[in-house]
């Protein structure tokens, strides 16, 4: 039994009379099965000639009855036309679903900067998660 959920959407907001426009897309993929869930997703805002974006990719190995692991890699460049502004972020941590929709993931998350005048900035994180 798996599923491979994709998504993907597209916003424009602005009146080009009064605002620079601004266009916004993202989509996602993903692919699931009982003991491992992954995907992959990007994000793009366009605005003027300002065009920004992102992409991160996730895997969570899953033991249903212990929980999973968290491995999350992703970058983020502000400005295309730019060098040396990207930032990268790893997580990495173990969550645990205590029932249907409520969990909780102990991470250490890190983010690095393409520049090395900004130090890696890091540390460690309790989420919870409730869902209704």
């Amino acid at each position: 039994n798996y599923a491979i959920p994709i998504t993907g959407f597209f916003a424009y907001t602005g009146h080009p009379s009064t605002e620079t426009p601004s266009m916004i897309f993202g989509g996602a993929l993903g692919f699931k099965v009982t003991n491992f869930w992954g995907w992959a997703e990007y994000l793009g805002q366009n605005t003027g000639d300002l065009s920004s974006g992102g992409w991160s990719i996730t895997a969570l190995p899953r033991m249903p009855r212990y929980g999973a692991l968290v491995f999350r890699y992703g970058r983020f460049d502000p400005n295309h036309d730019v060098t040396g502004d990207y930032s990268d972020q790893l997580i990495v941590g173990a969550s645990h679903d205590f029932m249907d929709k409520v969990s909780l993931a102990l991470t250490y998350e890190s983010t690095m900067f393409e520049t090395d005048s900004i130090d890696p900035v890091s540390g460690i994180f309790l989420h919870m998660q409730a869902g209704f």
